[in-house]
């Protein structure tokens, strides 16, 4: 009687922890990168108005979805580290302050990319 109760008790926690898991699963937070995201932080930054949280969570997360937006992501990197001279403050958040070079730059990847359409997502 004693190993009944214990294997329905086993059971029973077994099943539970199954419907948390199912129940909390579907609310794990979720980031995927597309084409439009990448065209809103690149205007963003040619503006100085991107946060910079999310611009270097950007460029530090590999695009593993798409080798062309992750290549993207590579370039904004490298510019990050040439031409990034700082952050200001705008309406008192912290936004990513690139040198005159930097903008010029960013403004060429983010025209040769508008009209890009030979990538796949």
């Amino acid at each position: 009687m004693n190993l009944f109760i214990s294997i329905l008790a086993c059971f029973l926690v077994f099943v539970g922890l199954l419907l948390f898991y199912v129940k909390y699963k579907q609310q794990l937070p979720y980031y995927r990168i597309n084409r439009n995201y990448c065209l809103h932080l690149l205007e963003h930054a040619i503006a100085g108005d991107l946060p910079v949280s999310d611009w270097h969570f950007f460029i530090g997360m590999t695009i593993t979805h798409s080798a062309n937006l992750d290549m993207l992501r590579q370039r904004c990197f490298d510019i990050d580290e040439q031409y990034v001279t700082g952050s200001h403050l705008v309406n008192s958040q912290a936004c990513v302050l690139f040198s005159k070079a930097g903008k010029k730059e960013l403004k060429a990847v983010l025209d040769e990319w508008k009209f890009k359409t030979d990538f796949e997502i």
